[in-house]
């Protein structure tokens, strides 16, 4: 925002991740079958509320956080990385079952469900709060992009 500045630009970096859960787990199952899986689930990545004008008058506009006036001539201007976007929630698991070939030979086959809850893990975030004519927009905050759906894989491993 400002180079002479610096301290208008603090605030959490824009990968700060306030919470963080992993558990992970393999379970041996009879019949050289195998179960694993892996629940991770973070809190959001921070963004800042942005507006549509050349408040610094650097020639570019896109750049500029949410200058807003409260009353008049009382302008408030939104600090960096004030908002979160949503938790990221995510299931991974795993099923394999290993065939034996005399003494050296094996053949696992593996199935792997990925995001097996399916959520929608929205990333990305409307951080326009003000557009080019001052007027709040009502789409702040909305999120962008969902991630990736529910997904599967099949394969082999064939160990000698």
């Amino acid at each position: 925002m400002d180079q002479f500045n610096l301290d208008v630009d603090w605030g959490p970096s824009n990968f700060d991740v306030q919470h963080k859960f992993v558990l992970s787990g393999t379970y041996q199952l009879p019949w050289d079958m195998m179960v694993s899986g892996i629940l991770f689930i973070r809190s959001g990545f921070p963004y800042s509320a942005m507006g549509a004008t050349d408040w610094n008058g650097d020639g570019y506009s896109r750049n500029e956080r949410a200058l807003i006036e409260t009353s008049p001539d009382v302008w408030f201007r939104y600090s960096r990385n004030t908002f979160r976007q949503e938790y990221f929630r995510n299931l991974d698991l795993r099923l394999s079952k290993i065939f034996r070939f005399g003494r050296d030979l094996e053949l696992e086959i593996i199935g792997e469900v990925f995001n097996v809850t399916n959520e929608d893990n929205w990333y990305g975030a409307e951080s326009e709060l003000v557009n080019r004519y001052g007027e709040i927009q009502d789409d702040f905050g909305e999120a962008l992009y969902p991630g990736d759906p529910r997904g599967y894989q099949l394969g082999l491993k064939f160990r000698f």
